[in-house]
């Protein structure tokens, strides 16, 4: 066995910590700019509530608590995340441990601090974060709860109730951070009736048991969502766009080339032959997996997918795989210290990249998040026309504009959302709605030089309005992204008695 594993609790809670550390320390100098989904969810946290638009509440919560504390800072929202992917990784360990012994729980901590999708988690703060954690408490405790069953020593009292009803309430919590968490209900399923073989009449009973812990914490979400029309579960299907299906075999490849991504190249290679390979506790853990990978690969196929929705599969494919290694020939614990030094390499290559620039020369000329970056040339011009114009209300017409700005602005110009077809898509056209009593003299922000703007005030090109020589005429140098025509234009609005 190559003596790279033989580790100690010490070596492996030092490398952990350090690395911690290290990422918070990344996180706080970092140039790199707020994302949308973290401004959203940095609004939706200064006024905490049971539900939101889209997404239950314990992202918003998190950071909410995270922006008291140490005030308004893109760094204060992302502290939470290194924090959370290190307490994943120690339960992980923890659970390793107990399946397949002390040398497969290092591994499976320092595999998942490791893994490229967990550096980059480690600085952009998700709902995966706090669910992949809380997925993982709720899978160690049920796994302590049927370990017994599957050794045989005790095939059919499944006695002790506690660490069931503990399980359930790991995934209610789960189920307040991400709803990808009801996937763990169809892998208790296969785990207790086709892997465990219990039979249907034992299994209600740790069943209901689960449930009810599931339900102590998931029920005021569910209870907000019926007082809300089901919203933010209806955003589900609205994501999904399953009613006109595509059926597109290169969506479901570009899925599995972007979990190769998640997982990096190699240690891709070695979660497959832990699936394949026959080892104690296999099914149980496949179980785990199984059931996120197939539905999501449908959804790919049938419209599309983001990789990381299957995310959750990954903590039981981890533990897996260290017990796949201990067990394992020389020649395949010297392809997993490979595939280990290759997403180290990764991980560390996050961490270079975010300290010194914003991605830097390496982030593609036209992509998503090159739309992050010059928001701040629009609030200076925002503040320019706030300053001499009196505006009272920014316009804006997409979720992207209205998230960032509510960021850059909060506490300053209040910012709006006309919704153009009169049915709300996003947060902000429910609770930041532009309407004819919004507030007078208005500055529309629009990436189209005629914007469909709405008729109940008058407007004007800020270019072409009334100004005199110490007032600006326009704001032609401003553009969002690192190409030039996703260019900034202005609109003055006045309600008709206020002009």
């Amino acid at each position: 066995m190559p003596k790279i594993f033989n580790l100690s609790s010490y070596i492996v809670l030092s490398i952990v910590f350090a690395l911690l550390f290290v990422r918070w320390l990344v996180v706080y100098y970092s140039p790199f700019p707020i994302s949308v989904d973290e401004a959203q969810y940095w609004l939706w946290g200064q006024h905490f509530d049971f539900g939101y638009y889209s997404k239950p509440p314990l992202i918003a919560w998190i950071i909410g608590t995270s922006d008291f504390i140490f005030g308004h800072h893109s760094w204060a929202v992302r502290l939470p995340a290194a924090a959370f992917h290190t307490g994943t990784a120690l339960v992980l360990g923890r659970m390793a441990n107990l399946l397949y012994g002390a040398r497969a729980g290092y591994l499976a901590t320092l595999i998942w601090v490791f893994l490229p999708a967990v550096a980059l988690g480690s600085f952009v703060f998700s709902t995966d974060t706090p669910l992949l954690f809380f997925w993982s408490l709720g899978l160690y405790y049920f796994v302590l709860w049927i370990k017994p069953t599957l050794n045989n020593e005790d095939k059919q009292g499944l006695w002790d109730n506690k660490l069931i009803l503990i399980s359930g309430i790991f995934l209610g919590m789960g189920m307040l951070a991400k709803y990808a968490a009801i996937y763990f209900l169809i892998s208790v399923l296969i785990a207790l009736i086709i892997v465990a073989q219990v039979s249907i009449k034992n299994a209600l009973k740790p069943i209901f048991i689960f449930l009810t812990g599931l339900l102590i914490f998931a029920s005021p979400n569910l209870i907000w969502n019926a007082y809300n029309g089901f919203v933010s579960i209806g955003h589900i299907g609205e994501n999904a766009n399953l009613h006109a299906p595509d059926y597109d075999f290169s969506k479901l490849i570009e899925f599995w080339l972007g979990q190769v991504g998640i997982l990096g190249p190699l240690l891709f290679i070695l979660v497959i032959s832990a699936v394949r390979a026959s080892i104690a506790y296999r099914g149980l853990l496949v179980a785990f997996a199984i059931p996120a990978l197939i539905i999501v690969s449908f959804q790919a196929f049938a419209k599309e997918a983001n990789a990381n929705w299957a995310a959750v599969s990954y903590p039981s494919l981890v533990v897996l795989v260290s017990g796949f290694l201990v067990q394992a020939g020389r020649g395949w614990q010297k392809f997993g210290v490979a595939a280990q030094l290759v997403n180290i390499f990764i991980s560390l290559g996050f961490v270079f990249i975010l300290f010194f620039e914003s991605l830097g020369g390496l982030l593609p000329k036209r992509g998503s998040l090159n739309l992050l970056h010059g928001w701040d040339g629009v609030v200076q011009d925002i503040r320019e026309v706030h300053k001499i114009h009196g505006v009272k209300t920014v316009l804006v017409q997409n979720r992207l504009s209205s998230a960032l700005l509510n960021w850059y602005l909060y506490e300053d110009i209040l910012v709006e959302v006309f919704d153009v077809d009169g049915r709300p898509s996003n947060h902000y056209e429910i609770k930041y709605p532009f309407t004819a009593q919004s507030s007078s003299p208005v500055l529309a922000i629009s990436f189209k030089k005629v914007p469909d703007l709405p008729d109940f005030f008058e407007w004007s090109d800020l270019a072409s309005s009334k100004t005199d020589a110490n007032k600006p005429k326009t704001f032609s140098k401003t553009y969002i992204g690192a190409y030039p025509e996703r260019r900034v234009y202005y609109f003055i609005g006045y309600l008709p008695e206020d002009k």
